[in-house]
């Protein structure tokens, strides 16, 4: 199907420019965020493994030190880093965050891939440019998640390469066998939902017709291994299990709060739901390859269980894009069909790709100037806070994490740990409110407030006891220190 006509390669050419900038903004931006709690809990994690201590939070023993409510892959890649070199957390979260968006770039591509494996007969001109601009167009919340390396684009980027493994060969080898279970492997220490791709594993091998009935039976055993050990290894630390597992599943399931997720992803998400309408009314049971059926039935498994995930307190419209962007192939389709009605329709996207491109051209070199601009202020604020406050004992969140670390801060608690356990009915939080008063916490350093626990007594110990630190050397910034009241 030649949509674009004449114009194949300026379209093609724009497209991957045009991506190549987008990623390079979307770095840009994570930079300067700097991650956030979800990469920085992890980083807390590869730091203690550097001390030989293999253990997440309790609250009960501790005091709610920084920990992650997911699986610790992320923190075993931050952990991998610092071994070769990337010891300092300043760094470390460079490059962890440069490491995220690679995995989103890779994702992207492969989404590529399966469209164009899935739809043959569309040039991959059309399909670079639609996936271009849907991609850059929708899915802001997802891209968040992607900006601060929660675990969801490495968990569709392994589903996603064992699917065009498997259904892109007639026949597959040992070698395709063992990359496999190696994917399978890594997978499992990265987030509770790859269990996943293992139904998708299973589901593929059972239904593939060329594997001899006792080969089938020895690779879904050993796979069934695989995912056994990984967890063993995953569960080995310390109080893992009681935190991702145990205290997650005491959160609450809002419905009302569901809906309106739900209702805010589509429109968001307007364009692209329509799309999905539109595929939907076309499709035809008896018309679709069995490949198209099998990838749409993992899309329909993936988009629930990313809906139920935004249902828990704590959830967000984060995880119904997270859901809804793998059926961005479908997409393509659609518009492929409409598009086929309209004349001149390749000189429309050139132009849009065109606006995009010069666009992310612009904030890419802004960005620049502003991450140069960060870091050195950064630097000023950490060496500041080091002369005055190092191995001082600190109350932390997330997006302070960095500095308080870099600066040499002895970190006990970090507000989104604690704020885990907030999401449980009824949790005690006297442990936190009685190391307050006791005076167990020399400062306080956040972005924000603590308002949005149920247990506001914590706060107003908080401002009892604490007062703002003032100093005139600090570049202007968005944190709130507070220090004890004489």
């Amino acid at each position: 199907m030649n949509i674009f006509n004449d114009n194949q390669k300026i379209t093609l050419s724009l497209s991957k420019l045009l991506i190549i900038f987008y990623f390079l903004f979307l770095l840009l931006e994570a930079l300067k965020i700097g991650g956030g709690w979800d990469l920085n809990e992890q980083i807390d994690f590869a730091q203690r493994l550097l001390k030989g201590q293999n253990i997440y939070a309790n609250g009960m023993s501790d005091l709610f030190f920084p920990t992650s409510p997911y699986f610790p892959g992320v923190g075993y890649l931050s952990f991998f880093y610092s071994t070769i070199g990337f010891k300092d957390v300043y760094l470390n979260n460079g490059v962890m965050l440069f490491t995220a968006i690679l995995f989103g770039l890779v994702f992207f591509v492969l989404i590529y891939r399966l469209t164009h494996y899935l739809y043959p007969n569309i040039h991959k001109s059309f399909i670079w440019s639609i996936l271009a601009i849907l991609y850059i167009t929708h899915f802001s919340q997802y891209k968040s998640y992607m900006l601060e390396f929660k675990p969801d684009t490495v968990i569709l980027v392994s589903g996603l390469f064992i699917f065009l493994l498997i259904e892109g060969k007639k026949k597959l080898h040992l070698v395709d066998y063992l990359i496999i279970g190696l994917l399978l492997f890594i997978t499992s220490f990265f987030k509770q939902t790859s269990f996943i791709i293992y139904i998708l594993t299973f589901l593929l091998i059972i239904i593939k017709n060329d594997i001899a009935l006792k080969h089938r039976i020895y690779i879904l055993f050993s796979y069934f291994l695989i995912g056994i050990s990984s967890l063993y290894l995953v569960f080995s630390t310390e109080n893992l299990y009681f935190f991702t597992i145990k205290s997650m599943s005491q959160h609450p399931f809002d419905l009302i709060s569901l809906m309106i997720f739900l209702i805010e992803s589509v429109f968001d998400n307007l364009f692209f739901i329509g799309t999905l309408i539109i595929y939907f009314l076309l499709f035809n049971y008896k018309n679709k390859k069995l490949i198209e059926i099998k990838y749409l039935l993992f899309c329909f498994l993936w988009l629930g269980f990313a809906v139920l995930s935004g249902g828990k307190l704590g959830g967000n419209v984060g995880n119904v894009e997270v859901g809804l962007i793998v059926f961005m192939p479908f997409s393509v389709l659609s518009l492929s069909k409409l598009f086929e009605f309209i004349k001149k329709i390749d000189l429309s996207v050139i132009c849009i790709l065109s606006f995009l491109l010069f666009r992310f051209l612009l904030l890419s070199g802004r960005g620049t100037f502003e991450y140069i601009q960060k870091v050195k202020k950064d630097f000023e604020i950490i060496n500041i806070l080091e002369s005055e406050f190092k191995d001082e004992n600190a109350f932390v969140d997330g997006s302070t994490y960095i500095i308080a670390k870099s600066a040499g801060m002895n970190i006990i608690t970090e507000a989104n740990t604690l704020g885990h356990f907030n999401n449980i009915p009824s949790y005690d939080m006297s442990k936190v409110k009685v190391a307050i008063k006791s005076r167990k916490y020399d400062l306080f350093l956040f972005t924000g407030d603590l308002n949005y626990y149920r247990d506001r007594e914590i706060s107003q110990n908080i401002d009892s006891l604490y007062k703002t630190y003032i100093n005139h050397q600090l570049p202007d910034n968005n944190y709130k220190l507070l220090t004890l009241k004489k």
